[in-house]
């Protein structure tokens, strides 16, 4: 008898706890389901660690939470069409987002679809051209399925949630059976009111204004700037006009005096490596080697800060506002700069006598936005002879570069203006090859099959430990530089070596835009810039802000002309922030 009074009294309790359970069932997925659509509307893309304020309620997935509520509480069950139509929306939103987040993260601005979106599918090349084409159809096909798993997700996601609204405004708790019609209001407009509270309280609160805007006010945002784009466009186009017909250049470079010119830049060479903590030494020692090599042949020093229109990424916006003198930080400004007047540096060099020659290792296809430049001489990825394995972003080691253009440039009777964009250095940084003391052997690079190149492991949604890398291919890069212009450059030639761009926080390890300038040439002419304002040295002042590289053309022109000064153009923001 007592044994059986035992097994019953633990029969009840199994029995409660089962009931309860049931009680409580509804009320874990109505939540659960909840905290994943805010996960999916907050999140960061990529991310490589899940914060507490992605689970924050939203008033977009709060909304979902009270259409479905209201459904349910008027008439069940809901149709899979409305599960699949908000798994669509929010498909899209996490598409949109994921963009909206690299767009913030490498050109420090939100995506505009209508001016951005064309520049999508050079996403693909830059994948092939990083990891190779299996490497990215692999990747790409990885992101596909993770858009329909994700879509599956948001499927399931819904339609839990409007069982779980369903058993708890409709059903009895753990039954079948319906509430009176009016209980099933009174719990409906509870749970919205208590679900509704939530992301009204957290805007009340939160004082973080930083934060992305919400599904809702980001495509409001989107639309209005759709609506307004035509007057964008024709206020930036009467921009670009107004600054060409401003703009004056001297008749003549005179105190320049006929010497070569060579722009040399260095991807992604900021202030974030010149100051880098972690590499100080090694940084101090590169600068003063290259200041060695650049003065041994009589040459003296000068250097200031930059100030670049675009942070992580878009070399070609920092490479047009440096050399015209315009600042371009948008496709919709690029655009209207190659359909402008305005008169870039490499067109104003060749009328003043100069054979030009641009030097873009990266440029792998035709691209026929560069007649705007008008170079007599181009050097693109196909120009150079190589037989060697590719090294980083760019095919190329910057050192056979270098050599290639010391020995393939055409030699004429006229002064030289290069620009060398040098790419070893771009994003990811995941290979340094050796510097050669020998450039007589570097011939096609088939060497460099033989030699040992530093790889390191970098991916791109995975660049938290880039700084050392990325110091790396700096470091190799201001070494090749300097032994190229103390070799290779005439001995009274005007040199500037640059960055184009911070890199992206992870690998900079600075918030600050700055990159450095630094210019090598014969005393009286590097004089002038410093009367300008730059600093003896290899190292710009901390104490003078940094000159907008909007503002280098005028400068360049002022600096090494004696009559006629050229006038600086107005400094216009452009108009899509």
């Amino acid at each position: 008898m007592g044994c059986w009074l035992v097994v019953r009294w633990r029969s009840e309790l199994l029995l409660r706890k089962l009931v309860l359970g049931q009680r409580w069932r509804p009320w874990v997925a109505l939540v659960g389901s909840w905290l994943v659509l805010n996960l999916i509307v907050n999140a960061d893309y990529p991310a490589s660690w899940v914060r507490a304020t992605w689970f924050a309620p939203s008033w977009e997935t709060s909304a979902i939470v009270l259409f479905l509520a209201l459904w349910v509480t008027v008439r069940r069950p809901v149709p899979n069409l409305v599960h699949a139509g908000f798994a669509t929306l929010l498909l899209c939103w996490a598409a949109f987002h994921g963009v909206d987040s690299f767009y913030r993260r490498f050109f420090n601005r939100e995506f505009r679809a209508v001016i951005d979106a064309p520049p999508l599918p050079e996403a693909w090349t830059l994948l092939v051209t990083t990891d190779g084409f299996v490497s990215a159809l692999v990747e790409m096909t990885l992101g596909a399925l993770a858009l329909v798993a994700l879509a599956w997700l948001l499927y399931r996601t819904s339609k839990l949630n409007a069982s779980a609204l369903e058993q708890l405004i409709v059903w009895r708790a753990g039954t079948r059976e319906p509430r009176p019609r009016r209980h099933a209001w009174l719990r409906s407009i509870v749970l919205v009111t208590v679900v509704m509270a939530g992301p009204g309280v957290l805007s009340l609160l939160s004082q973080d204004s930083t934060r992305p805007l919400g599904p809702m006010a980001r495509a409001a945002s989107e639309f209005t700037f759709f609506l307004d784009y035509p007057e964008i466009r024709a206020a930036a186009r009467e921009r670009f006009a107004r600054l060409s017909e401003r703009a004056v250049a001297p008749p003549a470079l005179d105190a320049l005096a006929g010497r070569d010119v060579s722009l040399i830049l260095i991807e992604s060479y900021g202030r974030g490596a010149v100051e880098s903590q972690s590499h100080s030494a090694e940084v101090r020692t590169a600068l003063q080697r290259l200041e060695d090599r650049l003065t041994e042949r009589g040459r003296v020093t000068a250097s200031a800060w930059m100030g670049p229109p675009t942070y992580g990424g878009g070399s070609w916006y920092a490479h047009a506002t440096l050399t015209t003198g315009v600042k371009v930080w948008t496709p919709l400004d690029y655009s209207l700069l190659l359909d402008s007047d305005v008169v870039p540096l490499s067109r104003r060099m060749k009328s003043y006598g100069y054979h030009t020659v641009n030097v873009m290792p990266g440029t792998t296809r035709v691209w026929p936005e560069g007649s705007y430049f008008g170079f007599d001489e181009l050097m693109y990825a196909w120009h150079f002879d190589y037989v060697g394995p590719t090294v980083g972003w760019g095919r190329f080691p910057d050192q056979l570069v270098l050599d290639q253009v010391r020995r393939k440039a055409a030699k004429t009777e006229r002064p030289t203006y290069k620009e060398i964009k040098l790419v070893t250095s771009h994003a990811p940084w995941r290979a340094v090859p050796p510097v050669l003391e020998d450039w007589e052997s570097i011939g096609d690079g088939a060497l460099y099959n033989t030699l040992s190149v530093q790889h390191f492991d970098l991916k791109w949604s995975a660049l938290e430990h880039a700084h050392g890398p990325y110091m790396a291919t700096i470091l190799y890069a201001l070494d090749v530089v300097g032994d190229y212009v103390r070799r290779f450059e005439q001995e009274d030639a005007q040199a500037f070596v640059l960055g184009d761009h911070q890199p992206l926080s992870e690998a900079s390890l600075s918030e600050l835009w700055d990159v450095p300038v630094h210019i090598a040439g014969p005393a009286e002419l590097v004089e002038r810039f410093v009367e300008q304002g730059f600093t003896p040295g290899m190292y710009p002042s901390g104490e003078r802000p940094a000159l907008a590289m909007e503002e280098f053309l005028p400068l360049f022109l002022r600096s090494l002309s004696h009559g006629q000064t050229a006038a600086a153009p107005p400094l216009e923001r452009p108009l899509v922030e």
